[in-house]
């Protein structure tokens, strides 16, 4: 289960969209959470909206999030979701710092199931968790995300060359991607969009099928 708030601008409006992705695969690794994000992904297109900018918020577990294997996964790929995107941005929270409204969406789920079973019914796989949360959570969008969405994720990455792992990734609380360059920052600036001059850790850029790192930036 992996559960998430999306939050829609149109017209100076914000839309708020709870969506959680079930799937009976156990693999918690890069490769799985981008086979669980891209369907909400894909949903998104298909309400109209030209998305040129993208921000995300989650926790930090190196295993899940933040790796070399999600950089590349954004550096590669998220293009070719959304063409026309200009400017991608992802926040990571500090650990420790309590719930969030995924976690909600996350505890609502669960404690439906929980009362179906108090009430006499058996869920015994996805096929039977599935039809009742749709039916009992109907405003939380549902997605499933079979092991063969997964192996796809998998034969992305083996399309790339070996991928160095980024000096400092514990370090890194938000990084950036815009000009096919992937900007890494040991804490969140909302400030600089592109080059920030405050919290650089350093760049990913794939120059002859390697990530390269630069450690030189502009100062005002």
């Amino acid at each position: 289960m992996h559960t998430g708030v999306l939050y829609l601008r149109k017209d100076n409006e914000i839309k708020p969209v709870s969506f959680c992705s079930l799937s009976s695969d156990n693999r918690h690794d890069a490769m799985a959470v981008w086979a669980h994000l891209k369907p909400i992904f894909e949903w998104i297109k298909t309400q109209n909206l030209p998305i040129s900018r993208l921000h995300m918020l989650s926790d930090g577990p190196v295993n899940q999030y933040k790796n070399k294997f999600m950089f590349e996964m954004v550096r590669r790929h998220l293009s070719l979701i959304y063409p026309e995107i200009a400017y991608f941005s992802w926040h990571y929270s500090e650990p420790g710092h309590g719930k969030g409204a995924p976690d909600g969406v996350g505890g609502t789920l669960k404690r439906t199931a929980d009362k179906v079973v108090a009430e006499g019914h058996d869920i015994v796989d996805l096929n039977s968790l599935k039809p009742i949360l749709q039916s009992r959570c109907p405003r939380i969008l549902l997605f499933e995300v079979t092991t063969a969405d997964i192996s796809l994720m998998d034969d992305l990455i083996k399309q790339s060359s070996t991928i160095p792992t980024f000096r400092g990734t514990q370090k890194i609380r938000q990084f950036v991607f815009f000009n096919n360059t992937l900007q890494c920052r040991r804490l969140s600036c909302i400030d600089c969009e592109e080059d920030c001059t405050h919290y650089h850790l350093g760049y990913f850029q794939h120059q002859k099928n390697r990530f390269t790192k630069k450690t030189n930036i502009r100062k005002d």
